[in-house]
């Protein structure tokens, strides 16, 4: 495997990096890479977004950035830049480049190579967005999902909504598709990655959680092995363990492919 297992969560000045170390970048191809990367791209989206310690305070950038201990081969550039990747100067004298064409001209060189992707926050994506996610933090940032918590985040999402978004929702599936709606119109038509912050991810996670046990028959809150609060779904003669954390951040990761209403719809 080009690319090593571990992780390692780096802090500079404003900017969360989560940094994964290229080993072999001489095993890869542009296809093989672009794969790869973009799969460690999905999963540092997904942490940025499930883990809390992560974005504290929470006006802080998040990244992801790739290391590689020689210099990356010629053809393996393009892939990088078509993700979004821009490759950065180093501390030990790296190649400074600046786009696409730049890496044509001769710089300094050395065996440190660093490309750095950013993920948009929500401010950067609509200033109602920002605002949304913002009163989010300051009335759940204190919790985690469990059950005692489903009608005060669900309610504290509602205000969030009626404040920010100028929207009255209920938690059911006409409010999952408005609320889908609103995001997917606040986030605007760029593809560029962006992460909320776990507690907005908590507050929609109470609110979806409460839109199926109120909407759909038989649902009710369950744990898994780990004690996390799980939705527990009658499905064609089986139970349907079902994760609302990860649905809400498969929704921000995803849009529309991986809708929360037609979900929810699905088990009606």
């Amino acid at each position: 495997m080009p690319f090593e297992s571990d992780h390692q969560l780096v802090c500079r000045q404003n900017t969360v990096e989560l940094t994964v170390n290229w080993t072999a970048p001489h095993l890869d191809s542009p296809d093989s890479l672009a794969e790869q990367v973009h799969q460690i791209l999905f999963q540092h989206q997904m942490q940025f977004m499930l883990d809390s310690t992560l974005l504290d305070p929470d006006q802080l950038e998040a990244a992801t950035a790739i290391i590689c201990r020689s210099s990356v081969p010629e053809e393996l550039k393009d892939p990088l830049l078509s993700l979004g990747f821009s490759p950065q100067a180093t501390e030990s004298g790296g190649r400074e480049q600046g786009g696409l064409f730049q890496r044509f001209s001769r710089n300094r060189r050395s065996g440190l190579d660093k490309w750095l992707f950013g993920f948009e926050r929500a401010a950067q994506k609509s200033e109602a967005l920002g605002a949304f996610e913002a009163s989010l933090i300051e009335d759940l940032s204190e919790y985690t999902l469990c059950e005692d918590v489903l009608t005060y985040g669900s309610q504290a999402l509602a205000n969030a909504a009626r404040t920010c978004f100028r929207t009255l929702l209920n938690p059911d599936l006409e409010g999952l598709r408005q609320l889908e709606s609103l995001m997917l119109a606040q986030s605007g038509s760029s593809q560029h990655k962006w992460v909320l912050h776990p507690a907005a991810v908590l507050g929609l996670s109470c609110f979806v959680s409460q839109a199926m046990l109120d909407g759909v028959p038989g649902v009710v809150l369950g744990e898994d092995e780990e004690g996390e609060l799980r939705l527990n779904i009658p499905y064609s003669d089986q139970i349907v363990q079902s994760d609302p954390e990860y649905r809400v951040v498969q929704f921000v990761c995803k849009g529309r492919r991986a809708s929360l209403s037609s979900y929810a719809q699905e088990f009606m």
